[in-house]
């Protein structure tokens, strides 16, 4: 597992949630302690969390992700 990457990733996607939802929204704090420490534990819960969000919000976040992240691919 490459944790450099992942910590990125987790960052970028905390902090889109963050912005959209607040910095106290379950899933922008699961995905800021999966950037925190990329365990399977913290990793699956960030997942979780992600899957209980509105499928219309989920995507415009993929997308800004995705703009975000277009560095790193």
């Amino acid at each position: 597992m490459d944790f450099a990457v992942e910590d990125r990733f987790y960052t970028a996607l905390s902090a889109v949630i963050s912005a959209r939802l607040g910095a106290e929204h379950p899933c922008a704090m699961a995905t800021a302690n999966a950037a925190r420490s990329p365990s399977s534990r913290n990793v699956n819960a960030a997942h979780q969390e992600l899957e209980r969000l509105d499928s219309g919000i989920r995507k415009e976040v993929e997308q800004e992700l995705e703009t975000w992240m277009r560095g790193d691919i």
